[in-house]
C-alpha cells in the first residue's frame, strides 16, 4: 500500500498513525471508541436504558401484575388542612375508609381548591387489595401507568438515537478502513477554513482544498472536520496530503 512519501502538513491528527506507517488503516478502532463523541453517545444510551427505559417497563410491568388487586370503594372525608406553598395554598383532604377485610385504612389526597370536598363527604378512593395502605383518589387525573409510558417513550427514543450513532461510528470505520486499501497520497492546497460561530456550539471546520489527480485533473473538495483533531490553525495557503482513491472519494489528510 502507498504511504504518504513527502513531509505536508497534517490537518487531522489521528491520520498521524498511518502516514508514518504505523498502521493500517486511516482511523484506528481506539480513535472512534475513545473520541468524545462516541463516549457521549454511550451515555445517553446508558441514561436512556437504565434511567428511563427500566424503570418504565419496571414500573409497566409492576403494574400489570397488580392490576387485579386493586378495589374501589368509598371513603369519608374526615379532616381539611392548608398548606401553603409560596404564595398560594394546596388543601389536603384526609379520608378514612375500611377495607372488605374490615380494616380501616386511611388516605388522603391534594387539592388546589378549597371547595373541592366538604368534611363527610363519600369520596371514591382506590386501594391495593394486598397493601391496603397504598390507595389513591379514584378520580386521579394523571394514573401512574400514564407516566411509566413516558418513561418507557423517552426511553426508547434516547436508545434508538444512541444505537443510531455507534452503527454510524462503526459503518464510518469500515468505510475508512476501505479507503485505506486503495488509493495513494497526493499533494493538495487549503483554500478557505470556515470556523464555526462561537455561540453556534458546533465543533466542526469547513476547509476548502485543491489537488491534482494522478490523471491530471484539477479538482476541488470540501470537508467537514472536527476541531478536537484538527493540528494547528489553518489558514489558506497550507500545503496538505490528500488521499485519493478516485474522482468521487477523497480524503484531507
Amino acid at each position: 500500500m502507498s504511504r504518504v512519501p513527502f513531509g505536508y502538513s497534517l490537518v487531522d491528527k489521528r491520520h498521524k498513525g498511518f502516514v508514518d506507517g504505523q498502521r493500517d488503516v486511516l482511523l484506528s478502532l481506539a480513535h472512534v471508541m475513545l473520541s468524545k463523541g462516541f463516549i457521549l453517545t454511550l451515555i445517553l444510551g446508558g441514561v436512556g436504558l437504565f434511567g428511563f427505559l427500566r424503570l418504565g417497563i419496571g414500573g409497566l410491568a409492576y403494574g400489570f401484575s397488580v392490576r387485579n388487586e386493586w378495589v374501589t370503594t368509598d371513603a369519608t372525608v374526615v379532616s381539611i388542612v392548608p398548606v401553603q406553598r409560596g404564595d398560594r395554598f394546596n388543601w389536603y383532604y384526609f379520608y378514612t375508609f375500611q377495607t372488605e377485610d374490615g380494616e380501616q385504612v386511611s388516605g388522603e389526597t391534594v387539592e388546589g381548591s378549597r371547595d373541592a370536598f366538604s368534611e363527610g363527604q363519600r369520596i371514591p378512593v382506590r386501594y391495593l387489595r394486598t397493601n391496603p395502605r397504598e390507595n389513591v383518589y379514584a378520580n386521579e387525573r394523571m394514573p401512574k401507568s400514564v407516566l411509566y409510558w413516558v418513561l418507557v417513550a423517552m426511553g426508547t427514543l434516547w436508545v434508538y438515537v444512541a444505537a443510531n450513532n455507534v452503527r454510524r461510528s462503526f459503518s464510518g470505520y469500515r468505510a475508512m478502513q476501505a479507503i485505506s486499501q486503495r488509493g495513494r497520497a497526493v499533494p493538495g492546497e487549503i483554500t478557505g477554513v470556515s470556523y464555526p460561530a462561537w455561540y453556534s456550539g458546533g465543533t466542526n471546520v469547513e476547509v476548502e482544498y485543491v489537488f491534482t489527480s494522478p490523471t491530471g485533473v484539477r479538482l476541488k473538495r470540501c470537508d467537514w472536520l472536527p476541531a478536537l483533531h484538527m493540528t494547528g490553525s489553518l489558514k489558506p495557503g497550507t500545503v496538505v496530503a490528500v488521499w485519493y482513491v478516485g474522482d468521487a472519494v477523497a480524503l484531507l489528510l
